[in-house]
């Protein structure tokens, strides 16, 4: 798919990269395998979490990688994810992260790698005024010195709430909210994921994690199909035309059964 998309000109250029989890509710037993807690949504505390790295351009997104995640262990995950993406031979120039992300492991192997960034940040310290742009390095409780983080730290208020930024980059702060805005189209993109993902209820954990995967293929299929199109084609018709040409496929092996 990769290769389809710079046939037609698309991720040739640096680009900007999203990098997020998703939760895929479960309602069955907690402690069935690959299950992880999670914030209430939908009835449930329990879900199927997947960590993925998305590019964002045209307006597309496009799903590049994708992990299970059974921990939190954030650092790790961010950086099987790049493995992927840069094995793909696709360059970033950017990337997002929400503020799940926030971590000083995390932010010193950014700023190390000399990859920049900008990250959503929870603030729990003295209260920030808006309009703060200035280096900050973190106080962690329990830890020593060269254990800390050092980032620019950025606010700015949006619609009465102040929203607290770390990044790496030289970006003035409407220009970082502006760039920051394009990994929202992430939620968009785990949407549609939904629309292609097998319905199931099985607790085979290696199961679950086949039909995420595939979910994500189709959906990245779809963006290479509506890709630079005036027609485009929806994830219904695609889904349909996927089912169709499985029952097509298997006919013949029904005919000779009968």
């Amino acid at each position: 798919i990769v290769e389809e998309m710079k046939k037609k000109g698309a991720l040739s250029k640096p680009l900007i990269l999203a990098v997020d989890w998703h939760d895929e509710m479960y309602y069955g037993d907690p402690n069935a395998e690959g299950v992880v807690g999670a914030a209430r949504k939908n009835g449930s505390n329990c879900a199927y979490r997947f960590a993925t790295a998305s590019v964002l351009f045209n307006g597309q997104r496009l799903t590049l990688a994708v992990t299970p995640m059974l921990d939190r262990c954030i650092l790790w995950h961010v950086k099987h994810l790049l493995e992927c993406v840069f094995e793909l031979g696709v360059t970033v120039k950017l990337i997002l992260f929400d503020r799940g992300y926030f971590s000083t492991d995390l932010i010193r192997y950014m700023n190390d790698s000399g990859i920049s960034y900008i990250m959503h940040i929870p603030w729990r310290g003295k209260p920030l005024k808006t309009g703060e742009d200035r280096m900050y390095t973190t106080t962690t409780h329990k830890r020593i010195g060269i254990e800390q983080a050092t980032f620019k730290l950025v606010t700015l208020r949006q619609k009465g709430k102040l929203l607290v930024f770390a990044t790496n980059t030289s970006f003035r702060r409407r220009r970082l909210h502006r760039t920051f805005r394009k990994r929202w189209g992430i939620e968009t993109s785990y949407r549609m994921i939904g629309m292609f993902l097998a319905k199931t209820t099985s607790k085979v954990y290696r199961l679950r994690v086949l039909y995420f995967f595939l979910a994500v293929v189709l959906y990245n299929l779809w963006v290479l199909r509506n890709f630079r199109r005036r027609l485009h084609v929806s994830a219904c018709v695609l889904k349909h035309y996927v089912r169709l040409s499985l029952v097509l496929s298997w006919l013949p092996d029904l005919e000779a059964g009968g």
